[in-house]
């Protein structure tokens, strides 16, 4: 007896757990990642089940709440007396493609709806959103996930790559492609002195503003795209960012908010498009955001203005961002070295820097405003700098320097020397496209001053005359003296 009910025990354990492997659904979803992703993409995709779904076994598919479900429908959605749920529209009179069911016990004619726009994957969203997932699945780089073992329903798929997909579950499974696609975001230098082919340097003058262009390209299922930009040290954002499509410039207007510029710096700028408006652009149009910054400090190839930017993107803002771009502004220096004839170190010399027939003038900065260079008409007007004694080198450095060509002028001669010839030299714009090398943004000059010489004779006979007739003088009576002498002994 013991061994019979140990064997019915042991049958019926086998046969629920049968019963419960033969419940559990059988169907799969499996989900491609979009086109573009890189291998440090990360996406996750998390499974909502929308609606119970009833099969005959044939094909055909009943939906219905499911259990315990009180939410109201999401528009666009009807339920029959039946419980049957239909994405229609009520129409008044019967025709092509209409059906007539019982709602509220009066008879009402459906249309069945075939496309969801983005309201209704939207209005869906918002009617699933609080239940719990089904499956979640995250994903780095390029590649498939899958969710198994699913019952019969109406299955949104929730993607942090963008808008969201809805499908049916069928068996035994269902290959879904994610259509939304990363979104390529660039950044240029458009307005500068010298720009490079790529936009990606440039050479400025401090106190000028460098124009900069982002360009973000809207993918397939675009949404929450935020852009990211980050001015670095030596560079202020002038907030006067604008957004462009061609060339028109978009702005927004009473009950149509296309983009918000939530922050606004000295130093960032975030802008966040409307997803609506996002939603209404056709696929591959470019959205230009052009601004300026002034070029505050020295930037040199050592020590650039770099300026970083990225696009953020898809269903939960932050967890998706495109490749950082940055760009880097320059300017160049000049500075002197002043010595002697002899090598020593010379104090004293004073000298301006002039292009273009005006005189360089610099500015510091100030608790209100930053440094500027700035070029003058009179020499009287310009910034001079003094050379000293202990190394020669002068009381300041000629910075912040476009590109063109330059010439040094000594203005203060020290006592007792000559003045030194002007000194030419160049910054090569042109470098700029070679990777802009340090000799060219970083130059020098030993400047020598040499003592005055003596002055020339304009002519005359001098001094020495007057020793030559004394010295013939004092010879002749020399001789008179001596010849007296000897006739007076005779």
């Amino acid at each position: 007896m013991k061994k019979l009910v140990a064997l019915v025990l042991t049958l019926t354990i086998f046969a629920l757990c049968g019963v419960a492997a033969f419940a559990a659904g059988s169907g799969i979803i499996e989900v491609t990642t979009p086109t573009g992703t890189t291998d440090t993409d990360k996406n996750t995709y998390t499974l909502y089940k929308v609606f119970d779904a009833i099969t005959d076994g044939t094909g055909s598919y009943s939906y219905k709440k499911i259990s315990g479900k009180t939410t109201a429908l999401p528009a666009g959605f009807v339920e029959d007396d039946g419980g049957n749920i239909y994405f229609a529209d009520i129409v008044d009179t019967a025709g092509t493609d209409t059906f007539k069911v019982m709602i509220n016990g009066s008879e009402t004619i459906l249309k069945n709806k075939t496309t969801l726009d983005s309201t209704d994957i939207s209005n869906i969203w918002n009617y699933v959103k609080n239940d719990s997932p089904v499956g979640s699945e995250a994903i780095t780089g390029p590649g498939k996930v899958t969710f198994d073992g699913l019952d019969d329903g109406y299955y949104y798929v929730a993607s942090t790559t963008g808008a969201l997909v809805i499908i049916d579950s069928t068996r035994p499974k269902v290959e879904i492609v994610d259509k939304n696609e990363v979104p390529p975001m660039d950044k240029k230098i458009t307005g500068a002195s010298t720009i490079d082919a790529d936009g990606k340097n440039a050479i400025a003058q401090v106190g000028t503003n460098v124009e900069y262009t982002l360009t973000i390209t809207k993918k397939k299922g675009a949404e929450n795209y935020i852009l990211y930009d980050n001015l670095g040290a030596g560079l202020k954002y002038n907030k006067d960012a604008k957004v462009y499509i061609g060339t028109e410039e978009q702005t927004n207007t009473t009950g149509s908010t296309k983009y918000t510029k939530t922050t606004e710096t000295d130093s960032a700028l975030v802008v966040s498009f409307d997803n609506d408006w996002m939603a209404g652009l056709d696929d591959e149009t470019v959205v230009k955001v052009v601004y300026t910054a002034l070029v505050t400090e020295d930037a040199l190839q050592t020590d650039p203005a770099n300026n970083t930017a990225h696009l953020e993107y898809g269903h939960t803002p932050g967890e998706n961002k495109t490749p950082t771009k940055t760009t880097h502004t320059y300017n160049a220096k000049f500075s002197v070295i002043k010595k002697d004839g002899k090598g020593e170190f010379l104090a004293g010399a004073g000298f301006v820097l002039k292009n273009n027939n005006k005189y360089y003038k610099y500015t510091a900065a100030t608790s209100v405003a930053p440094e500027k260079v700035e070029w003058v008409d009179n020499i009287d007007d310009a910034t001079e700098y003094t050379s000293n004694a202990t190394d020669g080198k002068l009381s300041g450095e000629f910075t912040g320097l476009a590109d063109g060509t330059y010439t040094l002028v000594e203005k203060t001669v020290p006592s007792g020397y000559n003045k030194t010839a002007d000194y030419t030299f160049t910054v090569k714009g042109a470098d700029v496209a070679g990777g802009l090398e340090a000799e060219n943004l970083i130059q020098s000059s030993e400047v020598i001053n040499n003592q005055g010489s003596e002055l020339p004779s304009t002519g005359g006979i001098g001094t020495t005359i007057f020793y030559a007739v004394g010295g013939l003088m004092v010879l002749g009576a020399a001789i008179i003296m001596v010849s007296r002498r000897k006739a007076e002994a005779r």
